[in-house]
């Protein structure tokens, strides 16, 4: 499955939990909430209803369930990968780290180049700050990272924190993106 198809699933998942506490909500309320678009609430709408889902719109006043439905079974959750105990390592004093964040901090953000089983890639180094949401502790890419609207779409679809890396004193999430051809 693609990031992006993964990402739609489960913000349409994310949809249906908040339409099944019964409440009629507006596309403006549920944008909001899930921090998409109006225009993407109403495609993730359109979408359910096709695929059989019982959203009832009422115009100007907005979307609900009439009753509580389970997730549907296009929606469940895919098998996680398992966890390796082993994984391969790269030491990090052999990575070769570049600057890229924007003139402000250029080491908010670093991209190094690394090459696995022949397929070239870039590793990219977002440097993390944390930001306090109702008590809870959110991890945010650094807005000079130039990667902050990246690095949110990803926790969104991976619904999880990432695990930190200290380089030269500062804490970062790594990613590894294939270069394109």
């Amino acid at each position: 499955m693609q990031p992006d198809q993964l990402l739609t699933r489960r913000r349409q998942r994310a949809l249906i939990d908040s339409l099944n506490a019964g409440a009629l909500l507006t596309a403006t309320k549920l944008s909001e909430t899930h921090r998409v678009s109006t225009r993407t609430i109403y495609r993730d709408v359109a979408d359910l209803q096709r695929a059989g889902v019982p959203i009832q719109s009422q115009a100007g006043m907005g979307y609900m369930l009439r009753w509580p439905i389970p997730i549907p079974s296009f929606l469940q959750e895919e098998p996680a990968m398992p966890h390796r105990n082993d994984p391969p390592t790269i030491p990090l004093d052999a990575v070769e780290w570049m600057p890229t964040g924007d003139d402000a901090d250029p080491k908010a953000r670093l991209l190094a180049h690394i090459r696995i089983g022949g397929l070239d890639m870039h590793l990219e180094a977002s440097e993390i700050e944390y930001e306090d949401a109702d008590g809870i502790n959110l991890q945010c890419a650094k807005v000079e990272s130039r990667r902050s609207d990246d690095f949110n779409s990803l926790c969104n679809m991976m619904d999880c924190s990432f695990e930190t890396i200290a380089i030269e004193g500062r804490e970062y999430v790594l990613v590894a993106v294939p270069y394109g051809r």
